[in-house]
């Protein structure tokens, strides 16, 4: 069973590689995800 679709993992990807969010942590808060699931 996948928690993340893999559609949601290539938005947070780009939307972290177009510099829309400042860094990984506040992306990850702004989802509510842990910062080690967008880190690995």
């Amino acid at each position: 069973m996948l928690k993340y679709t893999k559609e949601f993992k290539i938005k947070l990807v780009r939307e972290h590689l177009s510099g829309e969010s400042d860094s990984r942590e506040m992306l990850a808060k702004k989802y509510d995800i842990p910062d080690g699931t967008l880190r690995n």
